[in-house]
């Protein structure tokens, strides 16, 4: 794995911590900044080649999903109504939903992977995050 490679991929963990801290300590910005962190993050895993595969990658960017939620759902156990639960979670989805098209557009412009693997990967990011979304909500 290249050095340059591996930068991005830490740069984009490093956007996800620094986005969780945000929602932990400086709430109103981390809620807000969300949407642009997810894609950012997804960008600096999926799209450049780093040594990982396309499992991994899914894996990864799983990982990283439900560490930022695990940071919401640290905060909105707090005194947060309805209302205010219902937009935190709107912003999450705002970030996963281009987060998830930069990742099909990663997998499918991979080419040392068949696509068998890219198959498997995709569904088991789907599978996985629909199965994570239905139990933690």
């Amino acid at each position: 794995m290249k050095n340059d490679n591996r930068i991005l991929l830490n740069l984009g963990i490093a956007i996800i911590l620094f986005n969780f801290f945000l929602i932990v300590f400086g709430q109103p910005l981390g809620f807000v900044l969300i949407p642009l962190c997810l894609p950012l993050a997804s960008a600096f895993i999926v799209l450049r080649p780093n040594g990982l595969g396309v499992l991994a990658k899914s894996l990864t960017l799983l990982g990283m999903i439900s560490f930022l939620d695990l940071g919401l759902k640290t905060v909105l156990a707090g005194p947060f109504d309805a209302k205010a639960q219902g937009w935190m979670h709107l912003l999450l989805f705002m970030g996963i939903i281009p987060a998830f098209l930069i990742y099909l557009f990663g997998i499918v412009r991979e080419k040392d992977a068949r696509a068998y693997e890219k198959w498997v990967s995709v569904l088991v990011f789907m599978g996985c995050l629909s199965l994570y979304m239905f139990l933690m909500h």
